[in-house]
């Protein structure tokens, strides 16, 4: 159906759009936690930043958390094209060899199913939340622009998952 070379280009391409989502939400995620160490520690006491200065860092948690969701989810993706996601490997040593590719297949259709829906779910909530127009309460960014890392990950698992079977 696809020729090697366009398989391994789709792969490479998928490949390396889920390193770089992944490296940039981890290395975010880092820095914010880094400058919100700094912060807290070039202070004597809390209280002054807090009170006196009136600077509030919790832009930094919220940054941090949305940058580790960014990663997580990406991470998940990369787990499914790494073959390294959690499985139930228990019944494949008391089934034979050649029912594993059957197994195999099985388990990458309900895996593929489970993402469908999580993406319409996805589509569904970020349209929600697009058209309520809600803020985050600190950075004040657009909580659509959160929501839609759920439907944007369910779709590099998806292509993650069909290339797998596609590799069968």
């Amino acid at each position: 159906m696809f020729s090697p070379k366009i398989k391994t280009n789709l792969f490479k391409t998928v490949s390396s759009i889920e390193d770089f989502f992944i490296l940039f939400g981890l290395s975010l995620s880092i820095l914010t936690i880094i400058s919100t160490i700094v912060i807290r520690q070039l202070s004597v006491y809390d209280w002054i930043w807090n009170f006196e200065f009136l600077v509030h860092n919790s832009w930094a948690y919220e940054l941090a958390i949305y940058s580790m969701l960014l990663s997580t989810f990406f991470g998940i993706s990369k787990a499914y094209r790494k073959k390294s996601h959690i499985t139930l490997d228990i019944f494949q040593s008391y089934i034979e060899k050649k029912f594993h590719i059957k197994i195999d297949f099985v388990k990458y259709i309900v895996l593929m199913l489970f993402n469908i829906f999580l993406l319409f779910l996805g589509i569904y909530w970020t349209n929600f939340v697009f058209n309520s127009g809600q803020l985050s309460p600190d950075l004040s960014m657009p909580m659509w622009i959160v929501y839609a890392i759920l439907p944007l990950t369910c779709i590099f698992s998806i292509l993650n998952l069909i290339l797998n079977l596609l590799n069968k």
